[in-house]
């Protein structure tokens, strides 16, 4: 069955990039938080997601 009235609802207070890293791997965290903070500069995270809201915007689903 295909659902096509079906939209997701967006909680604004869990918006944002995580990631899950087990307590205590301090090292991982730090790397992770490099990655992330590199490629929010370069501007490839908003790019990804301007990518694929087109991407779903061409499968008829409404983005924001």
């Amino acid at each position: 069955a295909i659902a096509t009235d079906f939209r997701f609802v967006v909680d604004e207070s869990t918006q944002g990039t995580r990631a899950g890293i087990p307590l205590g791997e301090d090292e991982l965290t730090e790397f992770v938080n490099k990655c992330i903070g590199e490629l929010r500069a370069d501007g490839k995270i908003d790019a990804w997601y301007a990518e694929y809201a087109e991407y779903a915007r061409t499968l008829g689903l409404e983005t924001n």
